[in-house]
């Protein structure tokens, strides 16, 4: 009966006259009372909602759920906006207008892969993220297992299929497995055979970590393959620095490495620090022993040994070829070597220029024996430049006059060749000497060699000063400094210098080569990276093009619903 029926039940127990159209009505009011509770729900998160209706179509489409539905929306929407205009099939715009419209179909995915196919990067990636994280069922199996490894905790996570390995068609690019080796910070875990597929398109940062992998070499080239003008020209100074001129190390604003080729050019560096490399350099080059310990610590293994076979041949006085051939070595050679005989000018250049100069400077002390010595080797030199037979010979005329041996000093001018003023000077001066009477003769010397100094040296007051206060205790060694000293105050009172041998023929000849040591300076060190390591960016540029090479994994139609498959909401 009526009365007894439970209460609260506003469905049972109308079964006479109207209860099944009262059943019904209650029915419906609480349906209204639930979609109106939803939409002040969703009017109150400032999202549309999404009926019972349309959710229930979209199932066929293969997106569940009022979330999953409204993302997908938004994305066709952009995706119908960006192909507008681009050519694209004009079937697939239609079908998802209807979709947008309220009749979407399980050719939905289709549609949205042959736009895709019209679209850039960008779009495709942003497309591809949206149907993992939406939780549709438009991605294979292998392309949702891709997804979920490239975006952890994601809508679903589908076991991936048993054995699936990295291929090169499902990775054309190589974008999936560097995202992987950088994830896990281990750039130089990426294969080495993989380098060339991302060479093109991987940002800078990122070719910086395989660089500093050592995966990515100089005989990868990516320099030819970038469209960027600086970045090739940036890999360029990463890995082949060598190649690299003035012009594109100012494009670079490479600092050190403009430093180098001015050093090399023989300029000065005006910004070096006191012991860097460049000024340390310097002093070797101008034969300061002493800057050798400290320029160790700044050259590399290889030629640390050269420095140090440098000094080991000063023992000898013997090196090879490759050191002698550098002329910027020679002045820290002098520095180092002390000859303790006469020196074989047939050795090299360098030996010649010694013998040369040992010559000249024993002759200027006085030690007049070991100066013949080394001067009969220099003129046994027959394949001796005639510019250095010719001081050899007049340096052997001058010995001869000083024993007042004029016929031996005349066959010894007669061997020069040479036409420089001093040879007819001291031919005259010759020529005189055999018509005065040996008795009358002034002496032979040329006091300015007694003194230590070149032929009319401006310096000799002062030279005259230190060796008086050298010889004060030696009275003979005194009269004959001050015998010369006569000689020369009276040449110039009578500027007249014709008594005197001229010896050197050319002091140039004498001077050692103003050169840079080249064979001391390190090769070009590579330009150091100027992005950041493990860059998020960089991280999440890759990831996006891990996405865009899952494009042939979207669907043409929805994959069948599984376990994996969200509950619709």
């Amino acid at each position: 009966m009526k009365e007894n029926a439970p209460a609260g039940d506003a469905t049972r127990g109308v079964v006479g006259d109207g209860g099944v159209f009262a059943r019904a009505a209650a029915v419906d009011a609480e349906r209204a009372r639930r979609r109106a509770h939803q939409a002040r729900r969703a009017a109150s998160a400032g999202v549309a909602t999404v009926d019972g209706f349309a959710l229930r179509k979209w199932r066929r489409a293969g997106a569940f759920g009022a979330d999953s539905v409204r993302r997908v929306e938004e994305t066709l929407r952009l995706l119908l906006e960006r192909a507008d205009g681009s050519g694209a099939p004009a079937g697939a715009v239609g079908t998802l207008r209807a979709a947008l419209g309220g009749e979407p179909s399980h050719e939905v995915p289709g549609a949205v892969k042959a736009l895709l196919e019209h679209m850039d990067r960008e779009t495709v990636a942003e497309v591809l993220i949206c149907a993992h994280t939406a939780g549709t069922l438009w991605l294979t199996d292998w392309g949702e297992a891709r997804m979920a490894a490239l975006f952890p905790g994601g809508c679903r996570i589908p076991d991936p299929p048993s054995g699936e390995g990295v291929s090169d068609s499902h990775d054309p690019s190589g974008a999936y497995e560097l995202s992987t080796c950088l994830a896990a910070g281990k750039a130089d875990a990426f294969p080495a055979r993989r380098v060339a597929s991302v060479l093109s398109w991987a940002p800078v940062g990122v070719l910086d970590d395989l660089i500093d992998g050592r995966v990515l070499q100089a005989a990868d080239e990516p320099w030819e393959v970038r469209q960027d003008e600086d970045e090739a020209l940036y890999l360029r100074a990463r890995l082949v620095p060598e190649q690299l001129g003035a012009e594109e190390c100012e494009r670079l604003g490479w600092v050190e490495r403009l430093q180098r080729d001015r050093f090399l050019d023989g300029e000065d560096i005006l910004d070096a620090a006191e012991g860097d490399l460049y000024s340390l350099l310097t002093r070797v080059a101008d034969g300061d022993t002493k800057a050798l310990k400290p320029l160790e610590r700044h050259l590399p293994r290889e030629l640390v040994l050269r420095l140090r076979r440098i000094q080991d041949g000063a023992q000898i006085g013997s090196w090879d070829t490759g050191i002698i051939a550098d002329r910027g070595l020679w002045r820290l050679i002098v520095g180092l070597w002390e000859p303790k005989a006469a020196i074989d000018p047939r050795r090299s250049p360098l030996h010649a220029l010694m013998a040369l100069r040992h010559a000249y400077d024993v002759i200027c002390s006085g030690e007049i024996r070991k100066a013949a010595t080394q001067i009969v080797k220099l003129i046994a030199d027959e394949d001796a430049e005639p510019a250095f037979a010719a001081e050899a010979w007049n340096m052997h005329a001058y010995l001869a006059l000083l024993d007042d041996d004029l016929p031996r000093v005349a066959t010894a001018q007669k061997m020069i060749t040479t036409d420089e003023p001093g040879v007819a000077a001291n031919l005259a001066l010759v020529q005189r000497r055999r018509s005065i009477p040996r008795n009358d003769r002034e002496p032979p010397s040329n006091p300015y060699l007694d003194l230590g100094l070149s032929h009319q040296s401006a310096s000799w007051q002062q030279r005259y000063r230190g060796l008086r206060r050298d010889h004060a205790q030696d009275r003979e060694a005194a009269a004959r400094v001050n015998r010369a000293v006569q000689r020369i105050r009276r040449a110039e009172q009578e500027e007249d210098w014709s008594g005197f041998f001229v010896l050197p023929l050319d002091s140039d000849r004498y001077q050692l080569p103003c050169a840079v040591p080249v064979s001391l300076v390190p090769p070009p060190a590579p330009l150091q990276r100027r992005t950041t390591p493990g860059s998020a960016a960089d991280l999440d540029a890759v990831r996006a093009q891990a996405v865009v090479d899952l494009l042939p994994s979207l669907l043409t139609t929805p994959r069948r619903p599984d376990r994996h498959t969200r509950n619709p909401v």
